[in-house]
């Protein structure tokens, strides 16, 4: 039960400070993911992350756009993350 808590209060904090994949990673853990707090920070987490993607391709920044998208892909299942990751593609093209 304490390892729940302090699992979930690690995540909560990662995604405070912003650190979107750190929070999204620890939200995954098989000890806490089934947890509805630990999915709201997924989501929270995952829809920031989408968020960062967009604003670095329209800055230009192509390549980390896309690597991030990468990354996201490889943590988070969906629709979103799916179209992100052919957005920043199509966008390299």
């Amino acid at each position: 039960m304490f390892d729940r808590f302090i699992r979930l209060a690690r995540a909560k904090k990662a995604l405070q400070e912003q650190r979107f994949l750190d929070a999204l990673q620890q939200a995954s853990d098989p000890l806490i993911e089934s947890d509805r707090r630990s999915e709201r920070i997924r989501r929270e987490a995952t829809e920031q992350l989408i968020q960062r993607v967009r604003t670095r391709l329209q800055s230009g920044d192509v390549a980390t756009a896309q690597a991030e998208a990468r990354r996201l892909a490889q943590l988070v299942d969906g629709e979103r993350v799916q179209d992100c990751l052919l957005y920043t593609s199509d966008a390299a093209d």
